[in-house]
């Protein structure tokens, strides 16, 4: 159970030839799941992450009123990249004290990724997501600046997002 937690003005630089991470707010942990995490800010962070596979700079998951703001994350990876994945699935274990993905605040960021498909915020099956004032930039075989999957109350506004695929898979995150 994690409240009210800060994770701010971090530099972290990961290089590696598997699926990497740099920050990870969930309430599962070595094989248990516990109560949800809310109230927590990711700010400031310079992330830096670069790998033969896939790299993810945020995940948040199973949350409540997470706010990730003025990080600069930037991605390269072989396959796949995502910068912010903000996800619910109705997949992952329920209990009383599990919570819908909500009220996520995704503000001032600058997101640049390279890899064969780029997400730079994904956000599935979330609630009232708040995007605004983030620098979106990819220039891959298939990039979307902002996806999104069976959300509700999503707002996207204030954004300067640019993107370049050359590939017309619509059917590629799959």
């Amino acid at each position: 159970y994690s409240l009210y937690n800060t994770i701010s003005n971090n530099t972290i630089n990961m290089t590696g030839n598997s699926n990497l991470t740099a920050i990870t707010i969930y309430n599962y942990y070595n094989g248990y799941y516990g109560r949800s995490p809310e109230y927590n800010t990711i700010n400031g962070n310079n992330i830096n992450l670069e790998s033969n596979l896939s790299v993810t700079g945020i995940y948040n998951a199973m949350t409540g009123n997470t706010t990730i703001s003025n990080n600069t994350i930037t991605l390269s990876a072989n396959d796949s990249a995502c910068g912010v994945y903000n996800i619910y699935s109705k997949d992952f274990k329920i209990f009383l004290s599990t919570l819908w993905t909500k009220d996520t605040n995704i503000i001032n960021n600058t997101i640049s990724a390279n890899a064969s498909k780029v997400r730079l915020i994904e956000s599935i099956m979330a609630n009232n997501t708040y995007i605004s004032g983030n620098t979106l930039y990819s220039s891959s075989t298939a990039s979307y600046g902002y996806v999104a999957y069976n959300t509700a109350g999503d707002v996207l506004e204030y954004n300067d997002i640019e993107v370049n695929g050359s590939n017309t898979d619509i059917d590629f995150i799959n």
